[in-house]
């Protein structure tokens, strides 16, 4: 007795179905393994030199479009990477580049760890150039220097120098100004010896008490190495008057100096003797000067009259062929 009418169309459905299902599946998996044939995947680790997984890192295949960036654990994969010898480009800024080959195979996965080393970051220095005035510690000022100046105040000299400037007390004398330091600030140095105005208020200047025809030289000094030539100066002017001659001089040579300054109205004469006979050496000077009112161009006049003279002398004994004893002295008045 054979199986029921109404079951002989399910078992001819059952094995249609059977017969459709195999002729897909032999169609489809040649289609699968056609589509994977010739990529895989690349599984890249990526560690400091401590070991410390490093996450944000790119990772690219070169010659590809293929990347990406490692996760917290410091993996990224990447898939549908083409098979043969590939080049893995690691990259973070901070650290050095590295380079990683490797062989991918078809439908399989390739693991390649890489250890990152720190590299320094160098950074290009921003250079910058500004103009701005002379700022150099020492000005000398030689004899020619100051005979071409012309000036009936040594105070006068400063206003020409870099970053020094002078203000005026009286007809006669110019407090120097030296990097904005002023009054005591500024030590006043005449033939290695300090000098202090001597009235009140600081009316007559250090320097006022040296008449500008016996200045041989003046050397300024703008900065705290003026300590070294005397207590509390944070800057300081030396001037030098008439050297001694030396051993060989003739015993007397002198010149005799007259002018006259129209802006002042101003006399000036002067006289300088010296000379030298083994052992003595000596110098002698005097100088005098009688001004006026200044008057300006409408006529008004204004009062700068002021007269002043001053004699100076210098005797030194050549003690030995190193050493010279010297006794000096001036003195100078004015109104």
């Amino acid at each position: 007795m054979g199986p029921p009418r109404f079951t002989r169309p399910l078992l001819f459905l059952s094995r249609l179905l059977l017969v459709v299902a195999l002729l897909f599946g032999s169609w489809a998996t040649p289609a699968a393994a056609q589509g994977t044939q010739g990529a895989g995947e690349v599984q890249v680790t990526v560690r400091a030199a401590d070991g410390t997984p490093l996450s944000g890192v790119t990772v690219r295949v070169d010659g590809t479009t293929l990347g990406g960036f490692t996760d917290a654990a410091g993996v990224v994969r990447l898939a549908g990477v083409p098979t043969g010898e590939q080049v893995i480009r690691v990259e973070r800024p901070g650290y050095r580049t590295q380079l990683q080959r490797a062989t991918v195979q078809a439908g399989a996965s390739v693991r390649v760890a890489v250890v990152l080393q720190v590299a320094p970051m160098e950074l290009g220095g921003i250079q910058v150039s500004v103009l701005r005035p002379d700022l150099r510690p020492e000005i000398r000022l030689d004899e020619a220097r100051i005979e071409e100046t012309q000036t009936h105040d040594i105070g006068g000299l400063l206003r020409t120098l870099p970053g020094l400037d002078a203000i005026r007390r009286g007809g006669l004398g110019l407090d120097p100004v030296i990097r904005g330091l002023r009054d005591t600030q500024v030590g006043a140095y005449v033939d290695g010896m300090r000098t202090l105005p001597g009235g009140p208020g600081g009316m007559d200047t250090p320097l006022s008490h040296v008449d500008p025809s016996a200045v041989r030289g003046m050397e300024v000094v703008k900065g705290p190495y003026a300590l070294t030539w005397g207590a509390g100066n944070m800057s300081a002017i030396r001037i030098e008057t008439h050297p001694l001659p030396g051993r060989d001089a003739t015993p007397l040579t002198g010149r005799i100096l007259m002018g006259y300054n129209t802006n002042l109205e101003a006399l000036e004469m002067g006289l300088e003797l010296a000379g030298a006979a083994d052992p003595v050496a000596y110098t002698l000077s005097a100088a005098w000067r009688d001004a006026g009112d200044y008057v300006s161009g409408d006529g008004t006049p204004t009062e700068a009259s002021f007269e002043s003279g001053e004699i100076r002398g210098r005797v030194g004994i050549f003690a030995s062929q190193a050493s010279t004893v010297t006794l000096s002295g001036w003195y100078q008045g004015q109104r």
